[in-house]
């Protein structure tokens, strides 16, 4: 689409989106039915009153004002047909009378006041290829972006607004050169197929939280990707998804996140079978791992002089053990070896300082998983010969030593069923 400014003419070939200067237009080619659905959200948030013109492609241009204060932004537009929501009567869907869900649409977007946008976010599964020039907004503080385009450019001087960025392209993602020379909070990345350009990101001024998720399964084989470089990251929390749907092969947390020493929180999703030394990390208060085998649920990194981390998340415990039986297996060996280890390293009578006492322990099970996660054996009881701050007695089974672990070593867990 081409647009005049100072009498000259720029185009951008058959990109997605395209911008005039003088008045914003957002181009969005998909197809469907309609614009604005469960998974077609478009979401435009500004700091003062403003307008969006829709040009549907077929005739119809309606005006839509922005008129509800939503999240952040006391003004706001947004596609969708959430009727869930409790402002849903202010979000807008636009239905084509003719055509079907492979019809080729275009919508043209026309902002009133790009000074204004403060969030973009756009949720489009059948968007195609993209351009874009978000710097053009140089007020734009949050930018999203998930669809399933073939290719993505995000280009133009980032602003130093902008403080969340996160996009997903299900045939790529690249992490745009430009972004090495902004100021960003947050950095979240999705793909279905490579990330490039990864090790840029430590280049990136400011930058707190960074989120990688891959969806493809072939991560597990050519190995995750995560370059050298990441040593030299300052954030302080680090989140990742990893396609889970394939068994046998495990991706254990990689030694360079021995050096991101800033790190508070750090979420390792690939299938583990070993831990890596994290007792470097002196400033980390939550870890959470993805772990379908692993037993060993007391790492003795965790009794390093400086380290802070009480607190384990282990997300899809037991996954892909197909019984009951096999499931009950792995958490009596976890708590067997939880027992053990605080025995071995906490005083009966202590304090929260103490390395080995006030644990946490947090267990989610899988969808994929036919058993959740069962009731360990036994009673949970005080076993024979138990006193407090005297003797833990001889606990019989896995919920009497559960219960020493409360009540003697004040151990917190979640999601463990005890009756």
């Amino acid at each position: 689409m081409p647009f005049n400014y100072a009498n000259q003419i720029f185009k951008h070939g058959n990109n997605v989106f395209e911008y005039g200067t003088i008045t914003e237009s957002l181009v969005f080619n998909f197809t469907g039915l309609t614009f604005g659905a469960s998974n077609h959200d478009i979401f435009f948030g500004f700091t003062a009153p403003a307008s969006i013109v829709a040009d549907f492609g077929d005739g119809n241009v309606i005006t839509y004002v922005a008129d509800y204060a939503d999240f952040a932004s006391p003004y706001s537009v947004r596609f969708n047909n959430d009727t869930t929501h409790p402002k849903w009567a202010n979000f807008k869907q636009y239905t084509y009378a003719t055509g079907t869900n492979s019809t080729l649409r275009k919508v043209t977007l026309t902002i009133s006041s790009r000074n204004a946008l403060k969030e973009f976010t756009c949720t489009l599964p059948t968007l195609q290829n993209i351009s874009l020039n978000i710097g053009q907004f140089k007020l734009l503080q949050n930018f999203g972006i998930r669809c399933g385009a073939a290719t993505a450019e995000l280009k133009g001087a980032f602003n130093n607004a902008l403080t969340s960025l996160s996009y997903q392209l299900d045939q790529g993602t690249t992490v745009p050169i430009d972004l090495c020379y902004a100021t960003i909070q947050s950095l979240t990345l999705y793909t279905n197929a490579n990330m490039g350009n990864l090790a840029l990101i430590p280049n990136i001024r400011g930058l707190q939280s960074l989120r990688l998720d891959w969806l493809n399964k072939d991560a597990y084989t050519t190995g995750v990707p995560i370059p050298p470089s990441f040593a030299n990251l300052k954030i302080t929390s680090f989140g990742s998804y990893f396609y889970t749907g394939i068994t046998g092969v495990t991706i254990n947390i990689p030694t360079t996140f021995q050096s991101i020493t800033t790190l508070t929180s750090l979420q390792w999703s690939p299938p583990m079978d070993t831990w890596t030394d994290l007792s470097a990390l002196t400033n980390l208060t939550d870890l959470n791992v993805t772990s379908f085998s692993l037993t060993n649920h007391s790492p003795d990194f965790l009794l390093s002089t400086n380290m802070k981390l009480k607190k384990i998340t282990f997300a899809q415990f037991g996954a892909y053990t197909n019984t009951a039986a096999q499931q009950l297996t792995l958490i009596n060996s976890a708590i067997d070896n939880m027992y053990t280890w605080a025995v071995a390293n906490a005083p009966i009578v202590g304090t929260s300082a103490d390395k080995a006492r006030n644990q946490q322990r947090i267990y989610q099970s899988s969808t994929s998983t036919t058993a959740p996660i069962p009731k360990p054996t036994g009673t949970y009881q005080s076993p024979s010969g138990y006193s407090k701050g005297v003797s833990n007695g001889s606990p019989a089974s896995q919920l009497e030593k559960l219960y020493v672990l409360v009540n003697q070593y004040n151990w917190v867990f979640t999601n463990i069923p005890i009756s």
